[in-house]
């Protein structure tokens, strides 16, 4: 069943894993600074990891305070325009597609091999996807160890990027040449009853090669961070008159191109079109009966394996010629004192980073948009199971489609937000626009009554139960879903640090990603009050069953409204707050040492409990007498 729903999943799976791991409808998706304007630029722009920063007067700030100033007086300084084309930049650009294609290789291929090709049991299958979700969990870790811990004169990202593809590339390079097991079903019998044996060590290797390129994923969030914020500090506010030009097509295309949001459009773009290649080279390379399709020939394991050892090193050879970073001030830790001052130093400025009132509304309101787009109807699931005809070719060549529209989409939004260059610089003054918070709104409400309607339409009415009418409707929910996930990013880095460009971003992002193991329990815990069982869908279903599946459509109109305009309404109203105004929440300065003993502790208790919760239902996917809890993502026990 799953295999032939795989368009369903793909709604959810571009929301951070990008971020993120394969997933299917029966759970949901589990689902990336310093460089210079070209090689000889290489003092244009550093980031300080020190804990204390001086002032002009020679004096020492206090570090308890998290303070911006001397970046963007340094950004000032050096005030040069950023081309993410230019070469000293366009490695970042080749490693977030690298990064989007070779998830796309893993999240295309996990499923069918394990669940088809080896004929493990669903649970397992299932588990192996949430087992591969894991390492997106815990992102923080790898981004505060790039913060903290330079390596080889002082570089604290290039040398955890070659460390992750490499990692990748060797676990990749093992399945090319280890022999892989014969199918379990091939040419119309079964010539491997013992294949499903085998699923524990692919599960495995897929696993550790997947933590390799999430390493590469969190570093080059980093450089997104640092670049986006060299652009918008390098440049004073833009005159009437530059607006005018601007609007009028007159302004030089360099200026109008290097904006902070053409920055991060242009990377979150390419990590998409990377994933939609990959998963469109496999949709037809992988499309045999072995693998549950149609086709007479398909790619072995080794095929397939062998396409992510040519991007792995594809990656690791652009940065030696297309990705330089400065380490003027980023001199190097060999000692182990220097290691663990560095290290204790980040973690105390990314601690009162977090004590940010504009950082906690940012982070609540991605968790709450995360939960809403992320929850399903388990009803769904069954009515494109067995109520429309969607082969596994179409289903997947629509998660390829999938993966291009949220590219698309990222485009889009630049050309709109370079309409206006202060909106296109700043873009939390964008999002606290009343008329372009309705914008946001009217993105989630337009998906919301779309996924209603096509449900109601589905369940009522046989004659227009089609995969060819079904696929499409879920791609424009999956571009109005793409508009909300988009505006986030885009508020994410505008929030984060850029002295701890790696650790601010993985934090915040960090709640979105645990976010949808949550949205999976909650979805399936309500799903079990309404009797929408496999069996009782053969036929047209009877009333009975047409209304279950109707309530269950309301609860999925119910939670996504509920959870999407309370993240909207939680967002921040002045993210720039945070800039000017030294990130120093005044609200927490004014309690008292207990009081804020217990906000900090329960602050962290929340989040190590979502973190041990993603843990935990990963855990009981894995076992056979625990897989079937709603809150693992099972149909109930």
């Amino acid at each position: 069943m799953r295999h032939e729903q795989r368009h369903l999943e793909d709604r959810i799976s571009m929301l951070e894993t990008a971020s993120m791991a394969r997933s299917d409808d029966d759970d949901a998706s589990l689902a990336y600074m310093s460089v210079t304007h070209s090689p000889s630029d290489a003092s244009s722009v550093t980031a300080n990891y020190l804990p204390k920063s001086e002032g002009r007067d020679g004096g020492q700030r206090n570090p308890s305070v998290v303070s911006l100033r001397s970046t963007r007086e340094d950004a000032m300084h050096h005030n040069r325009s950023v081309n993410v084309w230019d070469r000293g930049a366009l490695g970042v650009v080749v490693n977030f597609a690298a990064v989007g294609a070779v998830h796309g290789v893993f999240q295309s291929f996990t499923y069918p091999f394990l669940a088809i090709y080896l004929n493990m049991d669903e649970y397992q299958a299932y588990a192996a996807e949430r087992w591969m979700a894991l390492p997106w969990m815990f992102k923080l870790t790898f981004a505060i160890l790039s913060d903290a811990v330079p390596v080889n004169g002082g570089h604290h990202r290039k040398p955890y990027m070659y460390a992750g593809w490499t990692w990748c590339l060797l676990w990749s390079l093992l399945l090319v040449v280890v022999p892989s097991p014969a199918p379990y079903f091939e040419n119309d019998r079964v010539v491997n009853d013992d294949a499903a044996s085998n699923g524990g060590g692919y599960t495995a290797i897929f696993t550790l090669a997947t933590i390799g390129y999430v390493l590469v994923d969190t570093v080059c969030d980093a450089w997104m961070v640092q670049l986006a914020h060299h652009t918008q500090e390098g440049h004073s506010e833009p005159t009437r008159a530059s607006i005018e030009k601007i609007e009028e097509g007159e302004a030089h295309e360099d200026y109008r191109s290097q904006g902070f949001v053409a920055v991060v459009a242009t990377l979150q773009a390419a990590k998409c079109f990377g994933q939609m290649t990959t998963t469109f080279l496999l949709a037809l390379l992988c499309n045999s009966d072995v693998y549950g399709g149609s086709f007479a020939w398909s790619l072995s394991v080794h095929g397939v394996m062998f396409f992510s050892v040519l991007l792995c090193g594809g990656a690791i050879a652009s940065m030696w010629y297309f990705l330089v970073e400065d380490t003027t001030l980023n001199a190097s830790k060999s000692h182990s004192l220097e290691l663990l001052a560095s290290l204790r130093a980040t973690v105390s400025h990314l601690w009162q980073f977090i004590h940010s009132h504009t950082v906690w509304r940012c982070i609540v309101a991605i968790f709450l948009l995360r939960v809403a787009l992320s929850y399903y109807a388990t009803s769904t699931k069954a009515l494109y199971a067995f109520w429309t005809d969607i082969s596994p070719l179409m289903s997947n060549l629509f998660s390829a489609i999938h993966a291009g529209a949220y590219g698309g989409i990222a485009l889009l939004l630049l050309k709109f937000f370079q309409k206006s260059t202060t909106a296109g610089r700043y873009p939390f003054r964008w999002i606290s626009t009343s008329s372009r918070r309705y914008l946001l709104s009217l993105a989630i409400g337009v998906a919301t009554a779309i996924l209603f309607i096509s449900n109601v339409i589905f369940t009522l009415i046989p004659g227009l139960r089609s995969g060819f009418l079904a696929l499409p409707i879920e791609q424009v929910i999956s571009a109005c879903d793409a508009i909300a996930y988009f505006v986030v990013v885009f508020v994410v880095v505008e929030l984060a640090d850029p002295k701890i460009a790696c650790s601010s971003y993985a934090l915040v992002m960090t709640f979105a990603n645990v976010a949808t193991p949550f949205a999976v329990s909650l979805a399936q815990s309500i799903g079990a009050h309404f009797d929408v069982y496999d069996d009782e869908y053969r036929g047209s279903g009877s009333a009975h069953l047409r209304k279950q599946m109707l309530l269950c459509v309301v609860m999925l109109v119910v939670v996504r409204l509920v959870f999407g305009f309370a993240g909207i309404m939680v967002l921040p109203h002045d993210g720039l707050h945070a800039k000017h105004a030294e990130v120093a929440c005044i609200t927490y300065n004014k309690l008292s040492n207990t009081q804020r003993r217990v906000v900090d502790g329960l602050g962290v208790v929340m989040a190590s409990g979502l973190l041990l919760w993603a843990a935990l239902m990963t855990l009981l996917a894995s076992f056979e007498t625990t897989s079937c809890l709603t809150v693992a993502g099972g149909e109930g026990c």
